[in-house]
């Protein structure tokens, strides 16, 4: 019982929570790193039919919504398609994307993770 009342035990064990919460693996509805750039790229290759490495908006928008996992709205996926590079005809290259997918979809996923925190 002692240890219910122990200040530094109560803040570790809120650190692990707070970990625990905010792990790839949570914040991206159980998926890997590996796993979803491999879906993501599948997603892509489906929607770039001429292997260019380009897509329209509408076609990554549509690639990001079938990833459920991701949960993403449409105003975050507008958000991070204003952050792809894109070709002369406003096309998105997306896999130039895919090195940073990773990496934007984790901090996208933590600011929403951190909002309903904080509207608790």
């Amino acid at each position: 019982i002692s240890k219910f009342f122990d200040v530094q035990e109560i803040e570790r064990h809120a650190q692990l929570l707070s970990t625990a919460m905010t792990s790839p693996m949570n914040l991206l509805g159980g998926m890997q790193q590996e796993q979803l750039e491999k879906r993501l790229t599948a997603e892509f290759r489906g929607g770039d039919k001429r292997r260019t490495g380009l897509v329209s908006a509408l076609e990554f928008k549509n690639c990001i919504q079938t990833i459920k996992q991701l949960e993403a709205s449409d105003s975050e996926i507008d958000m991070i398609i204003g952050q792809v590079p894109k070709d002369d005809q406003g096309r998105l290259k997306w896999k130039e994307w895919m090195e940073h997918a990773f990496d934007t979809l984790l901090s996208l996923a933590k600011t929403r993770a951190a909002a309903a925190e904080a509207g608790r």
